[in-house]
């Protein structure tokens, strides 16, 4: 389907997610990326951009590094009622699955905007779910209340060292990537992207106006821990965070989120978007700051065995 379709309803929807915009899919997949458009008559009810990745024989769609969400997104008339949205949530997303099918791909998945509740579409021709969960900020308007759901080990922790550090949002892309780098050695690990691809986003994103890399530094001017944040339609998506362990007795990560959500809040965010994670540390954290628990789906599809034996060994 033709991009200018796809151009029309960015046009259309001035709300759509910054994830789903052509500039940020552009430096995501290095202008290699395409669409489905589903229509109802000359109404272009949903999207649903992707990119085949090639490695060796095998062709996949796999969930972009350092992008919050994909999959469908859909714009349905207002004040329809329950059954003819879910009719029309069915059609689009049976029909977007039916065209993954013919794509002659090996592997697919997705991770779903918390948006989209029903993928029955996708169910009916083949697909499975696993639930996944983000945990949001929904009311960042009243930073007390905000600040009272924190755990109060938690609160203790930043009214004991919050004026040993200050929040900076000018770090450099060199300087968020070092950050982000040494977190990655401290568990004998390299980081998932590289700098090129990290800087490729940074940039587009820089130019729209919506990145904002933020960090705390000591009084000598370390940099303790960094936080990346896309700040978009009153939503502030954490799309990483990063510390240097060296300074862990400054409570550096859990001084830096209090610092950006406060910063979210003065930029008029409504809401703060950790983008989820399910690894145990990492929810064990984030919970504790008392953040709304959001599920999203995690679609995906296996079309060879062979793929998908070897996509088990390499786990």
């Amino acid at each position: 389907m033709s991009k200018d379709a796809y151009r029309k309803f960015c046009i259309q929807n001035p709300n759509l997610p910054f994830y789903y915009q052509e500039w940020w899919l552009n430096a995501l997949y290095n202008n290699n990326w395409e669409c489905l458009i589903y229509q109802e008559g000359e109404e272009i009810i949903g999207i649903m951009p992707y990119s085949i990745k090639k490695t060796l024989c095998f062709k996949t769609i796999m969930p972009p590094l350092l992008s919050p969400y994909q999959g469908p997104y859909l714009s349905l008339p207002q004040n329809i009622g329950n059954s003819k949205t879910y009719s029309i949530e069915n059609k689009a997303l049976q029909y977007f699955s039916n065209e993954l099918n013919k794509l002659g791909i090996h592997f697919y998945t997705q991770k779903f905007n918390p948006q989209i509740k029903n993928w029955l579409g996708f169910l009916w021709n083949g697909f499975r779910s696993t639930t996944h969960y983000t945990y949001r900020f929904t009311n960042l308007e009243n930073l007390e209340q905000t600040f009272n759901q924190i755990d109060k080990e938690y609160r203790r922790k930043i009214r004991k060292t919050q004026d040993q550090v200050f929040f900076t949002d000018t770090l450099s892309t060199e300087e968020v990537y070092k950050i982000n780098i040494l977190t990655y050695q401290k568990q004998n690990k390299t980081s998932p992207f590289s700098f090129e691809y990290f800087s490729r986003l940074d940039k587009e994103a820089t130019k729209q106006g919506k990145a904002i890399k933020a960090g705390l530094k000591d009084k000598e001017g370390n940099i303790l821990a960094t936080n990346y944040l896309i700040i978009d339609n009153e939503v502030c998506y954490q799309l990483f965070s990063a510390s240097d362990t060296r300074y862990s007795q400054l409570n550096a990560p859990t001084l830096l989120l209090w610092h950006s959500l406060q910063y979210a809040n003065q930029k008029g965010c409504k809401t703060y978007d950790f983008t989820g994670s399910i690894m145990p540390q990492i929810e064990t954290f984030i919970r504790h700051f008392g953040a709304e628990q959001t599920p999203y789906f995690y679609i995906e599809k296996q079309y060879s065995k062979i793929y998908s034996l070897l996509r088990k060994l390499k786990r």
